[in-house]
């Protein structure tokens, strides 16, 4: 039970007592200043209780069980329920206890009886068995982490801080030692205090982290953003002086005056620093730049200074409620701001002219440079990719060129473009794998541990091999020495090599090799080709679908465009009845003061001007919605371009010959892609389908290739021996059986090619209904326009009669009213039918495979 104290301080150890005398003291340290309402610890021990203390060993001896002690004592004190009985149709149950004034008496308790084996009649007192002691204990114990709980809870009194209360408690925290295994922190408000410091001083660090990198990339230079920051620190000890003066207390709101604070400071430096950068840039000395720029901008930062702190003063100066909130940022705010004024206007210029001697020496240092580069690249990703339309937004005039940035920039027609590249580039790799030839080499390198055995004698290097005499055997012998060795029993047969191929030459068995050679696929069954021919039907379709997905984003930015031409025109329309509302409701007041407009009238007219304008908010809300709409479909975000969209593109118009639904149809099947792009889907399908049934065809390779031996024995033996050789190898692939997988894949690409088939009468269909729903709209949207232009003429004459009538005193405020309202209403069809009529003749371009215009 912590309670709703400001201020807690929570111990926690094994026991309970010596907490409860440290956090009593503790209290009693802060309780008498008078900026503490109260102050008390949790271990509470003014309750009066009994404690019954059984000597175990006498109830042993009397045969006394605790249990019988234990069900005694609770059928005393808080009663037993022993049975029930019904009466008037209730039950209630019957509880056995003492009467009040026996159970009210601990003393009472011992002349009651308990069970026992060795006792009279089997009963003894409980007085025999049972000690009875009255005195205080506590209610509840409170556990934290498996550990006993005491709380000190301190309430600053109203007005007071409550950091000057918690410095007094931690000042006697630090005099009281702990008892052993125990410690203490902070709960409650104080603890949300520390972690707010903290909080505040880590956003503090990286204020200065995200300013440094900020300023390092907009400066190109790591030193300039530290000229700039040391101005910082100058300000802190002047924002808190007046803190001091006026006796209030450092508190979040005074933090965050610092923090708004450096924002201002910092902002003078730039100013100072970028100008002199500027005059140096144009040929002028350093010291006389500094100088220049500090004049030039002194105007501006004064400027900026009065009017900041000027702003600040009513809010030092209020008194209503949160005055103390707005009080504590003011001051901060104006003390820093005037005190350090003068401060950072000598500071920045000394500190600039430091820090371009300090640039000088570690350039001549360094010799790698990209320093600002780094910090350039990474302020850019710390700020992606909220700064990725931070440049200057792209204004946009007329529809043609929101169509033109869209076709540019919009997602879906890059990722139809890298299709379209990805295909084209994978013919390129077929093209290259299967019928280009493929050069390839080797070299080889073989060093031979032990001796090779040749002929029943070894030969090592070093030694010279010698034909003995006919009835010898090969033996080695070491430089110019000759050996024979007679067989037995002697051999008749002639040598078994060939005597020419042992000339007298030493021997190198460590082979050294370089392969070179060129294969060549030939395509005897037309498998290669037909891949490759797969692979141009895939780039065609990826180029088909890349311009299927222009004319796709051509068409939704064309139709936001003209929603948003809509839309101001419709907002212009509601804008010219709210100044006719207007006007009527001025001239209705006036004869109302006259006396010659009734009083129904003039609330009919004030109603109805209400109910204009909210029409007239509602229709620049939905321009809004369109401009929106109009970014999306570009495809960025609605900050990065700015819309000042004009109509000034001519309406155009088709005749009735030239909607023919069949004319259009066949025009539609030889220019949209989409037709093109099913013809080529179906050409791929059965040319897929051809692929699949040749796996099972012969296949035939050729390649060409050259060998060379390193070393010195070559390819043969003796003194005439070659290192290099050819190769010519012919392989012929003769598929005998593959468990039904071509039959397989056969079957699955001729799915494909019905499939495709299939598609193409469902594009056929979806053209033809296409065409037909786009021609009934232009129809409709060309009957529409010129009934709306009709109407608005008509309206407009009638509101002019209105008008005359109604001034002349003829007609009624009434019939006015009504006069205006279908001028509103017929405007407001004429300006959509009109924008209607453009947006049917995009959808028929679209749908006939012209340009949409």
């Amino acid at each position: 039970s912590g309670g709703v104290a400001a201020i807690q301080y929570v111990l926690t150890g094994p026991e309970r007592e010596p907490l409860a005398r440290v956090a009593e003291k503790l209290a009693a340290a802060v309780r008498t200043a008078p900026d503490v309402s109260y102050a008390r610890a949790t271990a509470f021990g003014g309750a009066p209780e009994v404690r019954a203390t059984t000597d175990r060993e006498r109830a042993a001896d009397l045969g006394v069980s605790s249990a019988d002690v234990a069900l005694t004592l609770r059928t005393l004190s808080a009663g037993e329920k022993i049975g029930r009985y019904a009466e008037n149709g209730r039950t209630y149950n019957i509880v056995l206890r003492a009467k009040p004034d026996v159970r009210t008496d601990a003393r009472n308790f011992g002349g009651f009886a308990v069970p026992a084996t060795e006792g009279a009649d089997g009963q003894v007192p409980l007085s025999q068995v049972v000690t009875f002691r009255e005195g205080n204990g506590v209610t509840e114990i409170a556990r934290y982490a498996r550990q006993n709980e005491v709380r000190v809870l301190v309430q600053p009194a109203p007005g007071v801080s409550t950091e000057a209360v918690q410095a007094r408690l931690q000042a006697a925290i630090e005099r009281e030692k702990l008892p052993a295994g125990s410690r203490g922190f902070w709960e409650g408000d104080s603890k949300e205090i520390d972690r707010t410091f903290t909080g505040f001083l880590l956003a503090f660090a990286l204020s200065v982290v995200f300013m440094y990198l900020i300023l390092a990339a907009q400066f190109e230079s790591w030193l300039h953003p530290i000229t700039i920051l040391l101005s910082l620190p100058l300000c802190v000890p002047f924002a808190l002086l007046p803190v001091v003066l006026t006796g209030d207390s450092i508190n979040l709101f005074s933090l965050l005056g610092i923090l708004v604070l450096f924002g201002i400071v910092k902002k003078n430096s730039i100013l100072q620093v970028d100008h002199a950068n500027g005059l140096r840039a144009g040929g002028m000395e350093r010291d006389a730049a500094i100088v220049q720029s500090s004049r030039d901008r002194l105007r501006p930062i004064l400027m900026t200074t009065i009017a900041f702190v000027a702003g600040m003063i009513p809010l030092a100066l209020s008194h209503e409620a949160g005055a103390e909130t707005n009080r504590s940022i003011s001051v901060t705010v104006i003390g820093g701001q005037l005190l350090s004024l003068a401060l950072t206007l000598i500071a920045t210029p000394v500190f600039y002219s430091l820090f371009d001697d300090l640039s000088g020496v570690v350039g001549k240092l360094r010799h790698l440079p990209g320093g600002a580069k780094v910090a350039a690249l990474t302020a850019l990703l710390l700020l992606l990719p909220g700064a990725a339309w931070a440049q200057e937004p792209t204004t946009i005039r007329t529809v043609e060129e929101a169509v033109a940035l869209a076709l540019r920039i919009n997602p879906e027609t890059r990722i139809a473009a890298e299709r379209q590249t990805r295909a084209r580039l994978g013919t390129r790799q077929l093209r290259a794998g299967l019928l280009a030839p493929q050069v390839f080499g080797s070299l080889s390198y073989t060093r031979l541990s032990n001796a090779n055995a040749l002929g029943g004698a070894t030969i090592s290097a070093g030694s010279n091999v010698i034909l003995p005499p006919n009835n010898g055997s090969l033996i080695a012998t070491p430089l110019g020495e000759t050996r024979t060795r007679q067989s037995s029993p002697p051999l008749t047969d002639p040598p078994l090599v060939d005597p020419s191929l042992f000339a007298a030459q030493s021997v190198d068995l460590n082979v050294s090799t370089a392969q070179v050679g060129v294969s060549f696929p030939v395509d005897i069954t037309g498998t290669l080709r037909a891949g490759i021919n797969a692979g141009r039907l895939d780039e065609q379709i990826a180029a088909l679908d890349a311009e299927r997905t222009a004319r796709e984003v051509a068409l939704t930015v064309r139709v936001a465009a003209y929603e948003l031409l809509r839309a101001e025109a419709i907002a212009r329309v509601r804008d010219a009845a709210l100044t006719r509302a207007g006007e009527q409701t001025r001239v209705n007041a006036e004869r109302s003061k006259e006396g010659l407009v009734s009083e129904f009238d003039r609330l009919r007219i004030l109603a109805e001007e209400k109910q204009v304008r909210q029409d007239a908010i509602a229709a620049r809300t939905g321009v809004e919605a369109a401009r929106n709409t109009l970014a999306r479909r570009i495809g960025v975000p609605r900050r990065a371009i700015r819309l000042e969209l004009a109509d000034d593109a001519p309406e155009a118009d088709r005749d009735e010959s030239e909607i023919d639904t069949e004319r259009l149809f066949a025009r539609a099947m030889a220019k949209r892609p989409e037709s093109a792009l099913a013809v080529r889907t179906e050409a791929r399908a059965k040319l897929a389908t051809r692929f699949a049934g040749r796996t099972q065809e012969p296949g035939l390779a050729l390649s060409v290739g050259g060998l060379y031996n390193g070393n010195q024995a070559g390819f043969g033996f003796g003194g005439s021996s070659v290192r290099g050789t050819g190769t010519i190898n012919a392989t012929l692939t003769v598929p005998l059986y593959d468990g039904g997988a071509t039959r397989a894949a056969v079957q699955s690409a001729r799915s494909e090619e019905r499939e495709a088939a299939l598609r193409t009468g469902q594009y056929r269909v979806g053209i033809r209904a296409e065409i037909e729903s786009a021609v009934l709209a232009l129809r409709d949207a060309r009957e529409r326009k010129r009934l709306a232009e009709s109407a608005a003429e008509d309206a407009r004459k009638a509101e002019a009669i209105a008008r005359v009538r109604f001034a002349s005193g003829i007609g009624t405020c009434l019939e006015l009213l009504d006069a205006q309202n279908t001028l509103t209403e017929a405007q407001t069809n004429a300006a959509g039918a009109g924008y209607d009529l453009r947006i049917a003749h995009a959808e028929l371009a679209r749908a006939i495979g012209d340009p949409v215009r």
